[in-house]
């Protein structure tokens, strides 16, 4: 696997929309985990699968954690998107970036991993 491009991150959280958000163009807090919200209690991320999914099937792209993309801005600082558990709702949507040095360690920065597609009649791609 590998990390997505900043472009390929933004067109798998759409999920075909062509919205500000997965879900639509307005955000509440029944669809992501992001700051001052009422399951925003502590500094940690929300289960996995907690939200619903966007029309691609992807949970949680928006929200919960920024994630890393392999876009490389200056100074070699990592490019991540999707907003966090932290972040404004303003930061949640799909063209929202953030750069990360990756210097320490936080909680509010993950990744998701790209699989190659296998061929029909492969072993695992039937």
């Amino acid at each position: 696997g590998r990390l997505a491009t900043g472009d390929e991150w933004e067109r798998a959280a759409r999920g075909g929309k062509d919205t500000w958000y997965p879900w639509g163009d307005e955000v509440q807090h029944s669809q992501a985990k992001y700051a001052n919200g009422p399951e925003s209690t502590g500094v940690v991320t929300a289960h996995v699968k907690t939200f619903e999914p966007n029309d691609y099937g992807l949970y949680d792209v928006s929200g919960n954690v920024w994630e890393w993309t392999s876009d490389v801005g200056a100074k070699g600082i990592h490019q991540t998107r999707g907003g966090s558990w932290h972040s404004a709702a303003k930061h949640l949507h799909v063209t929202s970036v953030r750069t990360f040095n990756g210097d320490g360690g936080v909680n509010e920065v993950g990744f998701r991993c790209l699989m190659p597609q296998l061929p029909q009649g492969s072993a695992s791609g039937k």
